[in-house]
């Protein structure tokens, strides 16, 4: 968990923390993902919840597909805070 404003090292440095780092990295033979690209995502995603955060009451990404030549956020879920009257 990262909370925003998020930097790049230290969205690649959760990154390389994850139980899935070794897959990310192309475990078993199979093509690196795209670090640096998911990286921009979860920092794109963290300047979002702060030019939103006093509206919204959830943001997320799930799931973010991610490759060796990039990452798509596949659904983006956004659930905006209740107006109070």
């Amino acid at each position: 968990m990262l909370l925003p404003p998020v930097t790049r090292s230290a969205a690649l440095a959760a990154l390389r923390r994850l139980r899935l780092a070794p897959v990310l990295a192309g475990a078993r033979g199979q093509p690196a993902a795209d670090l640096g690209a998911i990286a921009d995502a979860v920092i794109a995603l963290s300047g979002l919840a702060c030019d939103l955060g006093d509206v919204l009451d959830a943001l997320d990404i799930n799931p973010l597909i991610c490759g060796p030549s990039g990452a798509v956020a596949a659904d983006v879920l956004a659930v905006p805070r209740p107006v109070k009257p």
